[in-house]
């Protein structure tokens, strides 16, 4: 999963602007191809030495994973992160809905919002976490 900077060319002026999606590589066929998870819009804020560390807490929280090594994502970028990872989650979880797939993103959805309503004073991992 990676963060995508897409150059669009504004239809009405003529100008270029950019828009910012949520992407992941997956193999078909032989091929890598990438699909969009989540458009995060024109006005992504978020600085791009903070990608990384944004995706790889997005991950964790869909995955329902607790932070062996954290990555050192800014607090102002931590709210930002649990409500893209709650986007992620309610997408997948209604496009599994018609599927076999859909007690397994259920299970997802019940492992992020246990997660995401674990204190953090009482994590486990609160030892593991950097100072700023």
């Amino acid at each position: 999963m990676y963060i995508r900077r897409t150059p669009i060319k504004s239809r009405q002026r003529g100008e270029p602007y950019y828009t910012y999606r949520l992407v992941e590589s997956i193999r078909e066929g032989g091929r890598v191809r990438q699909r969009t998870l989540l458009n995060l819009g024109l006005h992504f804020e978020v600085p791009r030495e903070q990608w990384g560390a944004l995706v790889q807490r997005i991950e964790h929280l869909v995955g329902g994973q607790q932070d062996l090594m954290p990555a050192y994502l800014d607090t102002r970028w931590e709210e930002a992160a649990q409500r893209y990872a709650a986007q992620l989650v309610r997408t997948r979880a209604s496009v599994d809905e018609s599927g076999a797939d859909y007690q397994t993103s259920m299970s997802t959805v019940w492992s992020y919002c246990a997660h995401a309503a674990w204190p953090s004073s009482m994590s486990p991992w609160r030892h593991c976490a950097r100072s700023a």
